[in-house]
């Protein structure tokens, strides 16, 4: 009897997908842009010619409220961690966060994780 329910244990470990965080949240239609607005655009010579650099994307949130959290890294250096909040059971909850532009030619990363730490989604920008 024992057996049989450290078997169920496992099938029900190996079914669930590893990238569903404990809370449900997940991370979609994530890009950078110039602007947050939903029609802005997102090439490169409109990123290279603003003053900011926003990261404009979607949590999907069957829960409830709950937090992001948005890690930028300029040329591996990681800038202030930024929270955002997001509303309950929303299935398209759209958040940007900004960063002022440097100079052309760094490298930018951005980390997206849960309250808990988990990552949600990870991105990079190269402006040459």
């Amino acid at each position: 009897m024992m057996s049989l329910r450290r078997s169920w244990a496992i099938v029900a470990m190996l079914c669930v997908p590893a990238t569903v965080c404990a809370d449900g949240l997940a991370v979609a239609n994530a890009r950078f842009s110039a602007s947050p607005a939903r029609d802005a655009t997102a090439d490169e010579a409109a990123l290279r010619s603003t003053t900011r650099v926003y990261y404009v994307f979607e949590v999907n949130n069957p829960g409830d409220a709950a937090q992001v959290r948005v890690q930028w890294t300029f040329d591996g250096r990681n800038l202030p961690l930024q929270t955002l909040d997001v509303g309950a059971r929303a299935p398209h909850w759209r958040l940007w966060s900004v960063l002022p532009r440097r100079t052309v030619g760094h490298r930018i990363d951005v980390t997206v994780t849960d309250a808990a730490g988990a990552t949600l989604h990870t991105d990079h920008l190269a402006l040459q």
